[in-house]
């Protein structure tokens, strides 16, 4: 079961010409569940664009301590197994699942879209904040008792 509530209204982050260099998204999670990190590319070329996420803050380039890395078409580098793309990546869907979440993957993530020229990378912060475990209540009919 994947979990994601976002913040439908993204912060800007920076200062600037009136345009957002990046922007700050916040989802809720659950502990023990996937949750998905959304990040996409509308326009998205498979020949020039490659991806990074990190955990922290969008640095100046790169990724801060880098979970995965993209060619433009395919995975070429993670740190652990439960970070998975699991969207369409040449259509510019680079969303991070992090499947069985734990307390320590509340955090900020950079999701940096790597676009030729200077000053051109599209930068994501997305704040991960994870509750306790999600439970099913089963209400029993009945008579109650007294």
């Amino acid at each position: 079961m994947r979990t994601q509530v976002c913040d439908p209204w993204p912060r800007s982050v920076g200062q600037g010409s009136g345009v957002a260099v990046s922007s700050e998204i916040v989802v809720t999670g659950f502990l023990g569940q996937s949750v998905t990190l959304p990040c996409m590319y509308s326009s998205w070329s498979p020949n020039s664009n490659s991806m990074c996420w990190g955990k922290g803050q969008c640095p100046n380039s790169k990724c801060n301590d880098q979970l995965l890395h993209t060619d433009g078409t395919k995975v070429v580098s993670r740190k652990l197994a439960k970070y998975q793309l699991l969207g369409n990546i040449q259509r510019g869907d680079v969303s991070l699942t992090i499947f069985n979440a734990k307390p320590d993957d509340s955090s900020v993530y950079c999701c940096r879209i790597e676009v030729p020229g200077w000053f051109n990378d599209r930068k994501t912060n997305i704040r991960l904040e994870l509750r306790g475990e999600h439970r099913r209540t089963r209400v029993c009919g009945g008579r109650g008792s007294g």
